[in-house]
């Protein structure tokens, strides 16, 4: 009777658990198209704008237009996924934003710096989309495997990184009359291949389909079939006030962690095409600064493969600390090396794109334990607001600090904003172990908080 009983357990193991990674490697693949419309962006916007305008201070106005606008636009991706859910709302934006890369070829055609802004905006609503996709695939694993997921996802940004920038050199001049006009038409080609993934994907990504629901994701059973069996107590337990969550120390280290970090990886890789390129005498060419481009965005994303596991090794705070050492060494290597060698850029834009990816996938882990399942998609889309337009002003502003401040004043920048990161980290890991055990089991869904006057 015992054997006959042990049986049927295995069948759902082999059958549910290829479920749990196809669409990881589904996402990862879209995240991998998105991500190399954004690094051909990094590596060619900037310099498309310089094409049409001699004001200095307007050539860091289009990749700030996509990163500011990825930003606001989560003010409205809660009510879109609302309506549509993941599935439609990741398609649409796809749409748009292929939309947006046409526009910009039409502006480098029409020789138009504000259309360029213009399309650039819907570029960076399509991606705002795709941002989420971090957020999305945790509806379809289980939760044990969530800081693994989120690596892996973003891990396709490492082919992203590598794509965007080289088909960006090989592009550049692709019609001799419109210059970058053949890289905006590929970046649009690349969003195209991304709706084609995700219709192709349809049937492994069928839990992005449905509105998001007030239940815990799957569970893993201990003969390591998925157990799709909600907590009760969490189910039932109302969103809480925006303010009660934030009170949160891990809560808030989180959005702020992420949020500074991304800035000042943005701030310095936004203006390394710009520094390197050294005003009427170019110190480097555009192939060169497009390799290091293409170093700083591998290094965001190849470190994906073991971040999750060395966050379950080591924790949250520990990895967040670690990451902004690793930022503060990026800036110091850029300080101890001439900013006439390549080895400058090089080497500092890998290390910051090394501790980005340790503080950035860290804080997302983070944000996403402290909170209900009845809260996550609308906090994920603040926290990815504050994320986005901090890094959108980052970007603003770097053209403007490049020429006032110079190269060596903005790593020096960097280094302050990392060592904000540390004191956060830390102070937020101690401020949580002095909640109170009940306010702690609260948080965690064990109890409600009193019901708020209407």
């Amino acid at each position: 009777q015992p054997m006959s009983d042990s049986k049927p357990a295995a069948a759902p193991r082999a059958v549910q658990q290829p479920r749990w990674w196809l669409p990881v490697l589904l996402l990862s693949g879209c995240w991998a198209l998105a991500f190399s419309v954004l690094t051909s962006a990094a590596a060619s916007a900037n310099l498309a704008a310089a094409s049409l305008t001699d004001a200095s201070g307007l050539t860091s106005f289009p990749l700030a237009a996509i990163t500011f606008t990825s930003g606001l636009y989560n003010l409205v991706l809660p009510h879109e996924i609302g309506v549509l859910g993941r599935y439609r709302t990741y398609l649409a934006g796809a749409a748009v934003g292929a939309g947006g890369c046409i526009v910009c070829w039409a502006a480098m055609v029409a020789e138009s710096l504000a259309l360029l802004l213009v399309g650039c905006v819907f570029v960076g609503i399509g991606l705002s989309h795709s941002q989420n996709y971090r957020f999305g695939v945790m509806q379809c694993v289980p939760e044990a495997q969530h800081p693994i997921a989120i690596s892996w996802v973003l891990a396709g940004g490492v082919a992203g990184a590598i794509l965007g920038p080289e088909y960006s050199k090989h592009t550049r001049n692709l019609i001799t009359s419109v210059p970058f006009g053949g890289t905006f038409l590929v970046s649009a080609g690349c969003f195209g291949a991304l709706i084609l993934l995700l219709v192709v994907g349809a049937l492994a990504l069928k839990d992005l389909m449905k509105r998001p629901v007030a239940k815990e994701p799957m569970r893993v059973a201990s003969d390591g079939t998925a157990k799709d069996e909600p907590n009760e107590a969490a189910t039932a337990l109302p969103p809480r006030r925006l303010a009660v969550i934030y009170s949160e120390p891990r809560t808030l280290a989180a959005t702020l962690v992420a949020s500074l970090c991304y800035a000042s990886m943005v701030f310095l890789m936004s203006a390394v095409p710009l520094a390197m390129a050294g005003g009427a005498a170019p110190l480097f060419s555009f192939e060169q600064s497009s390799i290091v481009v293409q170093i700083h965005m591998v290094s965001m994303f190849a470190p994906s493969f073991v971040t999750g596991h060395l966050i379950r090794k080591f924790g949250v705070p520990a990895m967040q600390v670690a990451g902004a050492l690793v930022l503060i060494f990026g800036s110091v290597l850029s300080l101890a090396v001439p900013q006439t060698e390549l080895a400058n850029y090089a080497s500092s834009q890998a290390m910051v794109g090394l501790g980005w990816n340790w503080c950035f996938i860290t804080a997302t882990a983070g944000l996403q334990r402290s909170l209900r399942p009845t809260e996550r998609t609308r906090v994920q889309a603040l926290n990815d607001l504050a994320v986005f337009s901090s890094s959108g002003v980052a970007s603003l502003v770097s053209g403007t600090a490049l020429r006032n401040i110079g190269w060596t004043g903005m790593n020096v920048a960097g280094i302050g904003v990392a060592a904000a990161i540390v004191a956060i980290a830390v102070t937020a890991e101690l401020a949580a172990r002095r909640v109170p055990p009940r306010h702690a089991a609260a948080v965690a869904g064990a109890e409600t908080e009193p019901a708020q006057p209407v």
